[in-house]
């Protein structure tokens, strides 16, 4: 899901999580996800 953009809070609310850090432990950020968001962050 979150390769796919949507919010991590979204994931979070999703799977019934009541804290974001629980959510966080179970995601890995892919590392072609990470260069698309530095590559947006120029064009702002």
């Amino acid at each position: 899901m979150l390769s796919n953009d949507v919010p991590i809070e979204t994931v979070s609310k999703l799977l019934g999580h009541t804290k974001l850090s629980t959510t966080q432990i179970y995601t890995r950020v892919l590392e072609h996800k990470i260069s698309e968001d530095i590559d947006n962050l120029r064009f702002v």
